[in-house]
């Protein structure tokens, strides 16, 4: 899931992305400064376009080519909320919607995430658009993307609203305050309770910020008074109508859900299983049962993701079916036993890796992708409900693994950095460079020997 605090209107658009590097030389500059690049003349843009030599490295900072600076037709856009300048490589804009009424605050004056978009699934072979939003969901049809319509809204606050389709289901991330049956105001007990404690209902940590330490036993949010009506987890919408989407369940986790993964099992056919990151406090064991916030307890919730179960005839059955512990050592048991490296120092992080900001699932080849705070994982899921580690890695350029993608074969996984926590200005000329960018790794080795090992 990609979340773009910016995007107000939905965007089709047809074609395939290029992307062009080029080294870059640098102009005289102080002590502490970042160089500034020289424009490339004419023959170094030929040069640099021309096709790439297969055999040549190109390497996390080895970048072939010309020295010098490209000329980028993103640079100097024009800002502006619907008429904004636009550039694009090799693709086509289709169509684009204003956010529809319900889905935006006309009052609105500041920075806030309550109807931001934040992400996309497709189904209906192709025919629907499903854009998950803080407030709830918003359903298009794309059977003819050029005349684009809307087709309802759903109104369901709960924060991320990571979304996946799969058949006639929808499934949409809830970690903010949300309520079971998706009204937008605290129900009594936890009005009362935030009352009490002299501020509103508690709020997730800005997307991409390190998921809060956990607090004493018992404790986190939803702390009692308990809220019956209180909702954090995975919703469940039957979507055969998809004009009278219809929530069928809501599936309660510990930690909510920031994002998640559909997986299917080759040898299960009548369930598919979700696999759950959540990055809220734990909530108190007097509000959902199980739910353990002692980081030293054995079955603490504090470390790994949760699993969900979804029999597809009865998707209303839906329930938690295990705790994956994926951060353990395998021969001590210790559950917390990674830790990432400090951005720019590459120091070892103080905190241990305890969350996944995003899992990404490849079913085909029975793998899955972590980008989990301090660290990048590579998983196997041959055992769905006990998903295995079998590499993880650190990058001192990463303030915030965020995002895990696998390329067609399942040779490559990207990892994506949320520096700044998506909403902060970064990437200015004081920063290096090598910060906010993409990290590629090859997926070496077979069997449980695969391990990931840095591109070139």
């Amino acid at each position: 899931m990609e979340m773009n605090t910016r995007t107000h209107v939905l965007r089709i658009m047809a074609g395939a992305a290029v992307c062009m590097a080029v080294s870059t030389v640098f102009a005289q500059t102080s002590p502490g400064q970042i160089p500034i690049p020289q424009p490339c003349t004419p023959e170094q843009i030929a040069a640099a376009q021309a096709p790439a030599d297969p055999a040549a490295g190109r390497g996390r900072g080895g970048r072939g080519g010309t020295p010098c600076h490209m000329p980028d037709p993103r640079e100097g856009l024009k800002p502006g909320k619907y008429d904004a300048g636009e550039a694009a490589f090799n693709m086509k804009l289709v169509t684009t919607m204003r956010q529809p009424e319900g889905m935006f605050d006309p009052n609105s004056t500041g920075r806030s995430l309550d109807y931001a978009n934040s992400d996309l699934a497709f189904g209906m072979n192709g025919r629907l658009a499903l854009q998950g939003n803080f407030h709830g969901l918003i359903f298009y049809n794309i059977e003819d993307p050029a005349k684009t319509t809307l087709q309802t809204i759903v109104a369901c606050p709960g924060g991320q609203g990571d979304t996946s389709i799969y058949g006639n289901l929808a499934f949409m991330s809830v970690e903010g305050y949300g309520r079971i049956d998706c009204g937008a105001e605290p129900s009594p007990a936890a009005a009362a309770a935030a009352a009490a404690r002299g501020r509103g209902a508690a709020t997730p940590p800005a997307a991409g910020a390190p998921a809060p330490a956990a607090p004493a036993p018992a404790g986190g949010r939803g702390a009692a008074p308990p809220d019956p009506m209180r909702m954090y987890g995975v919703r469940i919408f039957d979507i055969s109508d998809p004009r009278k989407p219809k929530q069928v369940a809501a599936v309660q986790t510990c930690r909510g859900s920031h994002t998640h993964s559909i997986v299917t099992d080759p040898n299960d056919k009548l369930n598919i299983y979700i696999y759950v990151s959540g990055s809220s406090g734990i909530r108190s064991a007097d509000e959902k049962a199980g739910c353990v916030a002692d980081p030293n307890a054995p079955n603490t919730s504090t470390y790994g993701i949760d699993v969900i179960k979804v029999p597809l005839a009865h998707p209303e059955q839906a329930a938690v079916v295990s705790h994956a512990y994926i951060f353990s050592d395998a021969n001590t048991g210790q559950l917390a036993s990674i830790r990432g490296r400090r951005q720019g120092s590459g120091e070892p992080s103080p905190n241990p890796t305890s969350g996944c900001h995003d899992v990404t699932s490849f079913p085909f080849h029975q793998l899955l992708g972590g980008a989990c705070s301090g660290n990048g994982l590579l998983l196997d899921t041959k055992n769905v409900t006990q998903p295995k580690r079998l590499d993880d890695v650190a990058d001192p350029a990463f303030a915030f693994w965020h995002s895990a993608t696998f390329n067609n074969d399942g040779t490559k996984l990207l990892f994506s950095d949320e520096w700044g926590g998506g909403t902060s200005p970064m990437c200015q000329s004081i920063h290096p460079p090598m910060w906010g960018g993409n990290a590629v790794f090859d997926i070496q080795g077979t069997g449980d020997n695969r391990h990931l090992k840095f591109g070139k």
